[in-house]
């Protein structure tokens, strides 16, 4: 099992007020590869994966950088794999608004990654 980020639990249980079944550690292997998603959330007809980052050491940006290699990996992996679920990023709102500069939110948009509005009163998926 892997750690969980500080904020793993609260992104869970967002999700789980908004409606949502969350399984922790969703593993997946393709290949020699093993992949394990922070979290699996499902309802109704809609499946994604969660990976979650807190950024303890307030959004450094060697912080930034692993989490976003993390998520293209991730990402590269489920196309690879033709598994056709939505990857997202977790991120406490905090750190998006305070610590994410315009340099990372261009990244977000040029590279596509969806983000999961996080730790707040619930979870937006968008």
């Amino acid at each position: 099992m892997s750690k969980y980020d500080t904020c793993h639990n609260d992104v869970a249980e967002a999700l789980r007020r908004d409606g949502w079944h969350v399984e922790n550690e969703a593993r997946r292997r393709y290949k020699k590869r093993l992949v394990n998603f922070d979290l699996r959330a499902s309802r109704a007809d809609r499946t994604m994966f969660i990976e979650v980052k807190c950024f303890p050491m307030r959004g450094l940006p060697d912080e930034q950088y692993v989490a976003i290699g993390q998520y293209l990996t991730y990402r590269t992996f489920l196309r690879l794999s033709q598994i056709a679920v939505p990857l997202y990023l977790a991120v406490p709102s905090t750190i998006y608004k305070i610590r994410f500069d315009a340099v990372m939110r261009e990244i977000l948009q040029e590279y596509r990654i969806k983000l999961l509005g996080s730790v707040a009163k619930s979870c937006t998926v968008g």
